[in-house]
């Protein structure tokens, strides 16, 4: 946070003409540097919650942009649909940022209504995440990562964790979206590691078509909750980036690539 500040001081020294901040400890940080110069956000999870703005459909003052969110509902249905029973869920977050406060109240609430109880794993930095996530182990039926800047920074962590008592299904739902490329690329070398070593059924939600050609043995595209294109072994094998979007747009599903959900299996 202490980067976060001094960056966004830095900004108001320059009297740039606007700031772009990414998520929420980020946006913070800008919107306590200036109440001038216009703030764009996104990756913010709750904007209200965090003080960024006075609401979402007038946001008043330097600040608007967008929220990411989670469809915390639909979330639960599909871990109920995918593992049941869930009795116990697990949530790994840091209790110092907003974003994950907001997303642990809405789970807890939709929860409820199912009969589920939220177990609490919380860290305050990334070097506690493995702890953290080893502390869930055999507590809980299935583990819940929000959209949580410290525990996605140790992400790595949280897969191996994960697959110490061999799961029936790996779900990895954008598990790389906020990693930083460096990242990202050791965590998906774990996964594959960890995947072929085990034998393990997984399932992957990713927007990264060149991940989603390499990885797994089936590719599937959907389109508002439906299946619009499944490819699996050598067709699969020999699908290029560009035959993938060409297929988008054969199917005039909408826009091209990084705007549609493909799954990998």
């Amino acid at each position: 946070m202490a980067t976060a500040n001094s960056i966004a001081k830095t900004f108001v020294g320059k009297n740039v003409g606007l700031i772009h901040s990414i998520a929420t400890p980020t946006s913070q940080a800008c919107v306590n540097a200036t109440q001038k110069i216009p703030i764009v956000i996104s990756s913010v999870t709750d904007p209200v919650g965090a003080g960024l703005v006075k609401s979402l459909e007038q946001p008043g003052g330097n600040v608007t942009g967008t929220t990411d969110r989670s469809p915390v509902d639909r979330q639960v249905e599909l871990m109920r649909e995918i593992q049941p029973p869930i009795r116990k869920l697990g949530f790994m977050y840091n209790a110092g940022e907003d974003n994950s406060v907001s997303s642990l109240k809405q789970l807890q609430a939709e929860a409820a209504k199912h009969g589920i109880e939220v177990v609490e794993a919380t860290v305050s930095n990334s070097s506690g995440v493995l702890m953290a996530a080893r502390s869930l182990v055999g507590k809980v039926d299935a583990i819940h990562i929000p959209t949580d800047n410290t525990v996605v920074s140790a992400f790595e962590a949280v897969v191996k964790v994960s697959t110490l008592r061999r799961p029936q299904l790996l779900l990895l739902d954008e598990h790389t979206a906020a990693l930083d490329p460096r990242t990202a690329e050791q965590v998906l070398t774990l996964t594959r590691q960890l995947v072929e070593e085990m034998h393990l059924t997984t399932l992957m939600v990713t927007h990264n078509m060149k991940h989603a050609i390499e990885l797994g043995d089936r590719l599937i595209m959907m389109h508002q909750g439906r299946i619009v294109l499944d490819v699996e072994g050598e067709k699969k094998r020999n699908l290029t980036i560009q035959e993938l979007m060409n297929e988008f747009a054969a199917l005039k599903v909408g826009e091209m690539a990084d705007d549609k959900m493909l799954l990998v299996c």
